[in-house]
């Protein structure tokens, strides 16, 4: 019989550090922050695999597809700290999906992703991460029933750095002028004012998987994911420095 064994609070107390004071992530995005997956946090496991993951500002809960399915949950290395993080596996397809989220990021919004992660296998379909395409999505928002992601919303193609195997803080998004990456502090921008598109809203969040189905026969990524921000807007200057560097703090 499994056990499962819900993970709270662990690590950096609610995702706080003394690196920044005791600052948080909440307090530094304040209602902007509308959701917050934190691998130290709100994690169930079921014979030491993850079974949910739950969403640390409005209890959104995702959840592996199958049993056999259930992403290992372990530190990766001396990577992010020596903590545990939330990994997930291309050949076995292991991933987490939360589905039923109809209204919550509207056709047309401009939400702002913030993710800690890195590729557990280097990435050899080219060269660079890229935005205009669901080929490298590792934490994503995806809208209803055309499985679109919230990188093939966007028009045209935004590349950033190498695909390598480093931990890296990526935000991207739209800022009412340009669709932008950046991982580390390096950005790529491409013109664009609107925000979400296609004919629906978002209505699942996945990680580890692109635009995951109901027969979870979607392709998978290999990632390691420390942590998973979305803001309803791009955050200030000021805020995106702090969180990034709370980030960095927390999972090294």
């Amino acid at each position: 019989m499994s056990r499962r064994r819900n993970i709270r609070r662990a690590g950096g107390g609610g995702g706080g550090s003394a690196a920044t004071g005791g600052m948080d992530y909440r307090e530094i995005l304040g209602p902007n922050l509308i959701a917050m997956w934190h691998s130290q946090l709100g994690i169930g496991l079921v014979g030491g695999a993850v079974d949910t993951w739950t969403d640390q500002i409005g209890g959104r809960v995702m959840s592996a597809p199958t049993a056999p399915r259930r992403p290992t949950y372990a530190a990766d290395g001396v990577l992010f700290g020596g903590k545990p993080v939330v990994q997930c596996d291309q050949a076995t397809q292991t991933a987490l999906v939360a589905g039923g989220l109809s209204g919550f990021i509207a056709v047309g919004a401009k939400p702002w992703c913030i993710t800690r992660s890195r590729a557990r296998a280097a990435i050899t379909g080219g060269a660079q991460f890229n935005i205009g395409s669901t080929a490298d999505a590792f934490l994503q928002i995806v809208e209803t029933a055309t499985n679109t992601t919230l990188q093939s919303t966007f028009v045209g193609t935004t590349t950033g750095p190498l695909k390598d195997t480093n931990a890296h803080t990526r935000s991207y998004g739209f800022d009412g002028v340009n669709q932008v990456l950046d991982v580390d502090g390096s950005v790529s921008n491409l013109a664009y004012a609107g925000g979400i598109g296609g004919a629906l809203d978002v209505t699942r969040v996945a990680v580890g998987c692109i635009a995951w189905s109901t027969t979870g026969t979607d392709a998978n990524s290999n990632e390691s994911a420390a942590a998973f921000l979305i803001c309803a807007v791009r955050p200030t200057d000021a805020q995106l420095a702090a969180v990034k560097a709370l980030l960095a703090a927390e999972f090294p």
